[in-house]
């Protein structure tokens, strides 16, 4: 738990540095997401997105805030949005927790 909250912290200080960011958004979501800060991861995604709107990963974690949120249908629909961008692991997902 240190460990997150150091990185937190030093995403934190990165965004304060350079608000536009993307890539430390990206990062702060995973982490969010890995102390089930969810409503942050959310928002983290969200912003990684605006700024870029080609992140794969940004779209697999915001799909996997929704499917955590019984949106399974929106969750699907990001996956395959970060897929069709190369997220090989998004496709497993589908596979795993989509209608085909």
């Amino acid at each position: 738990m240190n460990r997150l909250t150091d990185a937190l912290a030093d995403l934190d200080k990165a965004i304060e540095l350079d608000p536009k960011n993307y890539i430390a958004y990206d990062s702060r979501q995973e982490v969010k997401f890995s102390i089930m800060d969810y409503k942050g991861c959310l928002e983290d995604c969200n912003m990684a997105i605006l700024l870029d709107e080609k992140t794969a990963n940004s779209l697999f974690f915001r799909g996997r805030v929704y499917y955590k949120q019984g949106k399974k249908d929106r969750a699907c629909g990001e996956w395959k949005k970060a897929g069709d961008l190369g997220k090989i692991e998004a496709l497993q997902y589908i596979s795993k927790y989509c209608d085909q």
